[in-house]
């Protein structure tokens, strides 16, 4: 899939936000793919590009009896929300940021502490990875059990102590 997905990439036209073609053999390394078991992200600068990855990717995988999920699949920027300009999509998120193996991952704007590029330039942004909503909160349910546990333990202790000493 990865190399599909690069395939495709380095044939298709790109341009920088300037104006000017990338060659196609510097188009591919822009894409980035995190997959794990048959989950994946598709990580690109250009709205057009990953438009266009979605819909062949529906037909690279309907031969080998795959398909994308509609409800698990979603476009989204991980610091602005989509542009207005491509109009309404099913798969546009009304959220920054995606959670992928219960971690949200979200760009945040900053000044002070901004990511840098590849030359030491500030980009403006930071990036946090975080665990999901959910995640927070089947954490502090545990964390909520244990200490109750341990109250309760040193509730009993310290009746414990006072009957041993009366």
């Amino acid at each position: 899939m990865e190399r599909f997905c690069r395939d495709l990439i380095s044939k298709t036209p790109a341009y920088t936000s300037r104006g000017t073609a990338i060659k196609s053999t510097r188009r591919g390394t822009s894409l980035g793919i995190i997959r794990y078991a048959d989950d994946f992200v598709l990580i690109h600068p250009q709205l057009n590009t990953i438009l266009l990855l979605e819909k062949e990717l529906d037909k690279f995988l309907s031969p080998i009896g795959l398909q994308l999920s509609k409800r698990k699949t979603q476009i989204t920027h991980s610091l602005n929300l989509p542009q207005k300009e491509y109009g309404p999509h099913p798969t546009f998120s009304n959220n920054p940021g995606f959670n992928f193996l219960g971690f949200n991952f979200r760009q945040y704007p900053t000044v002070h502490r901004s990511m840098k590029d590849t030359r030491g330039k500030k980009l403006g942004f930071r990036l946090l990875i975080l665990p999901t909503k959910a995640n927070q909160l089947k954490h502090q349910a545990k964390l909520h059990k244990i200490i109750l546990i341990i109250l309760i333990i040193l509730i009993i202790l310290i009746i414990l102590i006072i009957l041993t000493n009366s």
